[in-house]
């Protein structure tokens, strides 16, 4: 990821690709102008990027009762959800399709790598909240 976001930083044309080939990120650049200035910024995706940050987000999130419990706490629209979610496959069930909502928001918030975020999300039953802290400090 540090190694994609570098690339991006060194070249704007890395970044309107990610842009163009990411729905949400499209929707959200186009409906709110300043965001593409803002993901531009070499300065702020460093700082969307460190660990610590990324850290102290989820603590606030945690503390405002926003994740870990269903998403029923106070940070609403964006994170609704995101400490819940399915708990078993059903028979057949691909996990990129059980995982498909946790998965976006993996995405939406940065974590890329599919394959990593499957495996990490089946070991947190479909916690989001559990799955990124698991990916931020290692297994």
């Amino acid at each position: 990821m540090a190694q994609m976001m570098r690339e991006m930083m060194s070249n704007p044309e890395v970044f309107q690709q990610m842009i163009d080939s990411d729905p949400a990120l499209r929707h959200m650049t186009e409906t709110n102008p300043g965001m593409r200035e803002m993901l531009s910024n070499p300065e702020m995706l460093r700082q969307m990027t460190n660990p610590d940050t990324l850290r102290n987000q989820l603590a606030m999130m945690r503390a405002m009762g926003g994740m870990g419990n269903g998403g029923t706490g106070g940070m609403g629209g964006g994170f609704g959800g995101m400490g819940g979610g399915p708990v078993g496959a059903p028979n057949g069930t691909p996990p990129a399709e059980l995982y498909a909502a946790q998965l976006t928001q993996m995405k939406d918030m940065g974590f890329f790598d599919e394959a990593q975020n499957i495996r990490v999300l089946q070991q947190c039953m479909g916690n989001v909240s559990a799955a990124i802290e698991r990916l931020l400090t290692g297994p």
